[in-house]
């Protein structure tokens, strides 16, 4: 069975993936949280403890564990491909920046999240998530999620911008081309920049695709929740038969 562990964005919640999760078949989701369970670390001390806890649950609770991420889960997801590549058996990365090539762009975009970070801390909540949504990379959007300032830490959400800023993000263009797992990478049609990054990634493993999502935004899977299951469905599916071909025809040449 697969096990799907999830990252949400930033500003997300677990159970923003409660949609997804009542409808998934022969997989079982578990939902991580970012900004309540213990302090922000560097991407790469984030990815060595993340990858501890899931290979401790893998011992108690065996499985086919992949890994899916959105936006900011999707970076700290090729954190933690990258770290431990041989514990995940595939990945889906969603609206997921590979990092800048430039030390330039790097401290240009370090520099704007420290500012996000100072907003976090002292902007009225309301004018917040007005500027927050009202950012380039959600023009193209369709549905908008509703935050209330009692479920947050200002001070965690201003560290973990600055912490997990794509300034600090090493570029995983080419890690993320190397890596034998399978994966499904996704893009919004209508987020016009991820879906020409998209359209550039170069994936390994055969059963890899990219899926640019029809008109969507950032948040392809609240966006187009049915599309996206049924992208998700299939890619499970694909992998889950070549598993079994892979342990078929090892055991008939034991």
């Amino acid at each position: 069975m697969h096990t799907i562990h999830a990252l949400h964005g930033f500003l997300g919640l677990a159970e923003d993936w409660d949609p997804l999760s009542a409808q998934l078949m022969d997989a079982a989701l578990i939902k991580h949280k970012l900004f309540h369970d213990r302090p922000i670390e560097p991407f790469w001390d984030w990815a060595r403890k993340f990858n501890d806890a899931v290979s401790t649950r893998q011992c108690l609770e065996p499985s086919l564990p992949l890994l899916m991420g959105y936006s900011l889960g999707g970076r700290l997801a090729m954190h933690a491909l990258r770290d431990a590549p041989t514990l995940w058996k595939g990945a889906i990365l969603v609206s997921c920046h590979l990092g800048f090539q430039s030390e330039q762009e790097k401290r240009e975009r370090y520099a704007s999240d420290c500012e996000w970070g100072n907003c976090f801390l002292s902007e009225p909540w309301d004018q917040l998530m007005h500027h927050w949504n009202g950012r380039e990379m959600f023009s193209g959007d369709s549905f908008a999620f509703k935050r209330f300032e009692k479920d947050y830490m200002r001070d965690l959400l201003a560290k973990s911008i600055e912490t997990w800023s794509l300034g600090n993000q090493d570029n995983m263009r080419e890690a993320i081309s190397e890596m034998s797992i399978p994966i499904l990478w996704v893009a919004g049609e209508n987020d016009l920049s991820y879906k020409a990054r998209a359209q550039t990634v170069t994936l390994r493993n055969p059963l890899s695709r990219v899926w640019i999502a029809p008109g969507s935004g950032h948040r392809v899977p609240w966006e187009q929740p049915d599309a996206f299951l049924r992208e998700l469905q299939k890619f499970l599916t694909d992998i889950r038969t070549h598993h079994e071909v892979h342990t078929a025809h090892h055991l008939e040449y034991c």
